[in-house]
């Protein structure tokens, strides 16, 4: 049986399937985001049910199942004084919060890879260049300052 991330029990899930899509078509996934107000999983899905639905591989019913049942988020992406961004921003946002996470795991690998001098150069070279956007970043090129 596989829990919550929380809860430690992170087995394979038969129901999950990871895509790896190129810029284009997370381009297209945001634009959908935005044209439908639903968060990514959401918009992946809404274009695969119709992906689905065009291939012949389910019937009407239930496409229109789905795309009702995934049609809604759970809690919407974007309130209504939001103003909606554009795919771009979206994708930048993205970005963002994938080397946030980063600079976050190696933070927490910092000390182990004191003897390490060039992964440290290499990380901190990386860390230069998005100081201006990443407080993670800026603590990266802190804890530099502290060890000298």
């Amino acid at each position: 049986m596989v829990g919550t991330a929380k809860s430690g029990n992170r087995g394979p899930k038969d129901n999950t399937v990871p895509l790896y899509l190129a810029a284009e078509l997370r381009l297209a996934l945001a634009r959908i985001q935005i044209k439908m107000s639903l968060d990514r999983t959401y918009s992946a899905l809404q274009a695969f049910i119709l992906g689905c639905y065009n291939l012949e591989v389910i019937s009407k019913e239930e496409y229109e199942f789905f795309k009702k049942k995934y049609g809604t988020p759970p809690t919407p992406m974007i309130k209504s004084t939001q103003k909606l961004s554009s795919p771009e921003e979206l994708l930048e946002k993205q970005k963002l919060e994938t080397k946030d996470k980063q600079f976050k795991g190696i933070l927490e690998a910092w000390d182990q890879h004191k003897d390490d001098q060039r992964w440290r150069d290499f990380v901190l070279k990386e860390a230069e260049k998005w100081k201006d956007k990443l407080e993670s970043a800026r603590l990266m090129l802190a804890r530099r300052e502290s060890a000298i």
